[in-house]
């Protein structure tokens, strides 16, 4: 292979990943002494309740009035799966207990209005064991529960 080939050539895998990982480790460095915080294994499914369902359940009795209306329109619509803004809007919070997680798959195209979420399945079925706790009251007209209004981010 010639060297004119070699500047042409599709890196290998590995390289490719030792180099990312390297740029990772020298930017955030640099971010970390500037005073910023980093967030590590960001793309990494996060579920600090674990799957334990009696931990499930007690972090389920601490629940806000807002995450049980959620939890309860998903039980009760039997959606599993959902797309939220990428913050989560309403469900931030769930996204922070564990009982919510992004469920985007490596590389998947995405809109940040309609980033795919989901209940894990074993909290999901530990909520359907207990879904008389979640009634649900809505309509067929009720928005999605976790949506942010647009006059509430005024």
């Amino acid at each position: 292979m010639s060297v004119h080939d070699r500047a042409f050539a599709r890196p290998e895998e590995e390289a490719l990943s030792r180099t990312c990982a390297a740029l990772d480790e020298s930017v955030s460095a640099i971010l970390v002494a500037q005073g910023a915080t980093i967030h590590r294994d960001i793309a990494q499914p996060v579920t600090p309740v674990g799957f334990d369902a009696d931990q499930v359940k007690e972090e389920l009795n601490e629940l806000s009035k807002k995450e049980t209306e959620i939890i309860s329109y998903l039980l009760h619509h039997n959606e599993r799966l959902f797309t939220a803004d990428m913050d989560g809007g309403h469900a931030a919070t769930l996204v922070s207990r564990g009982i919510v997680r992004n469920a985007l798959r490596p590389g998947q195209v995405f809109d940040v209005t309609d980033v795919p979420m989901e209940i894990p399945r074993a909290i999901w079925n530990v909520l359907k064991t207990i879904k008389d706790r979640f009634p649900y009251s809505g309509d067929a007209d009720d928005p999605y529960p976790w949506r942010v209004g647009f006059y509430e981010q005024l």
